[in-house]
């Protein structure tokens, strides 16, 4: 980097320009990632949302071949609970919907927490831009002040 100018150098060197864009990849493609992770959790909750309904369906009707028939509602009802309590394929599905949104959950605590570090990798390339902005300006003028007091053929 011996040839590149001073400010250049020190931009590099000193504020880690290229450092804080890679690391602002990396934050960005595991941001994806975790985007992705909770899609597929939101995805197999909604599909064990349905296998639940459709075991508490299954259950239902078994109740109603039942004698339950003649029951008032309310023991029809703690009928259907405790059915629902006892039921060995219910509680699997529940349990492992309840898996599901805890890894959700995590990956959401992660999602949080990367995107904050993007927004502060944003914000440091950001100042690094008014910096390079300023050099812009400083290079300009000094270039226009050259220009003018060099003399013309003309």
């Amino acid at each position: 980097m011996g040839s590149l100018p001073k400010a250049l150098s020190y931009a590099e060197d000193s504020l880690g320009v290229h450092r804080t864009w890679i690391e602002l990849q990396g934050v960005s493609a595991h941001l994806q990632d975790l985007y992705r992770q909770q899609a597929g959790f939101e995805s197999e909750t909604r599909s064990l949302d349905y296998q639940i309904e459709q075991r508490k369906n299954q259950i239902l009707h078994a109740l109603y071949n039942t004698p339950t028939k003649e029951m008032s509602q309310a023991a029809q009802d703690r009928a259907y609970r405790l059915a629902c309590a006892e039921d060995e394929q219910l509680s699997s599905i529940q349990e492992t919907r309840l898996d599901a949104m805890a890894r959700r959950d995590q990956v959401a605590a992660e999602i949080r927490g990367a995107e904050q570090n993007h927004k502060a990798y944003v914000a440091r390339l950001r100042e690094l831009d008014g910096y390079f902005q300023y050099l812009s300006s400083v290079k300009t003028a000094e270039t226009m002040a050259n220009f003018n007091k060099s003399e013309w053929p003309y």
